[in-house]
């Protein structure tokens, strides 16, 4: 996708087919999505069909069941949410669009006859890969800033900005969509999320506020009001983890 803009002089008339693995970015992985992906894929998309009509065209784009799918630039982008419960599609877009949680009751059958299947029984990776399940999607950390909280610090990670809050009553920190506008502290996690008014962060441990919020992460002190904060908030505190 990177490259996306020389794909602008090429000719794709017989193309009617576009088909994407693997698009949702696995925990764990030292990889990010691109600042305004959801624009860079719909003009890849535009790129290739042009004008032609949605009955000339499919586009698939597979991937595993992964925590933060519903939270991937798109679905953020084009509003789109899984289906769940006993239906397995939902259908956005004038019914252009069709997303599947797939439950496959055959397949699980025969996956679980197989090497991995067996030596995988009762254990996380069989609920992940062998029962599409989506693991780490839970309520912990999960909890709405009080009145007591105090602004801290603002951070912008893939377009997305947040705020930082301490609540010294509590004995907690909270980081939440509100923030304040005005503060001169919000940071940049990334260049791509660097302009005016804003301040890049280059190393969290040389940041007396960032290293306060890592400190207290480390301590399981750290909160989210919602699970998309909880996803942005852990992918940027993780990469400086590891960075």
């Amino acid at each position: 996708m990177t490259e996306a803009q020389d794909l602008k002089s090429s000719n794709y008339n017989s193309i009617s087919t576009i088909l994407i693995d693997e698009y949702p970015i696995e925990k764990g992985q030292k990889r990010y999505y691109l600042q305004n992906e959801g624009m860079i894929l719909l003009g890849i998309f535009d790129s290739v069909f042009r004008n032609k009509t949605s009955d000339q065209v499919k586009i698939f784009i597979l991937g595993n069941a992964v925590e933060g799918l519903e939270y991937s630039p798109l679905f953020t982008f084009l509003n789109l949410s899984l289906p769940y419960g006993k239906k397995d599609i939902k259908l956005f877009k004038n019914n252009n669009i069709l997303v599947q949680y797939a439950k496959d009751s055959e397949f699980r059958k025969e996956r679980e006859k197989t090497f991995i299947g067996q030596i995988s029984k009762d254990t996380p990776y069989e609920e992940y890969a062998i029962n599409n399940k989506i693991l780490d999607k839970n309520n912990d950390f999960i909890e709405k800033k009080k009145g007591s909280s105090i602004f801290s610090f603002g951070f912008i990670f893939q377009g997305q900005t947040f705020g930082v809050w301490n609540d010294f009553k509590e004995g907690k920190i909270y980081i939440s969509s509100d923030y304040e506008k005005s503060s001169p502290y919000i940071y940049a996690v990334t260049t791509q999320d660097f302009k005016p008014n804003t301040l890049l962060i280059k190393s969290a441990s040389r940041n007396r506020q960032w290293k306060f919020l890592i400190e207290n992460y480390k301590l399981g002190l750290v909160y989210f009001e919602n699970q998309k904060i909880k996803k942005y908030s852990g992918d940027v505190i993780r990469m400086f983890l590891t960075s």
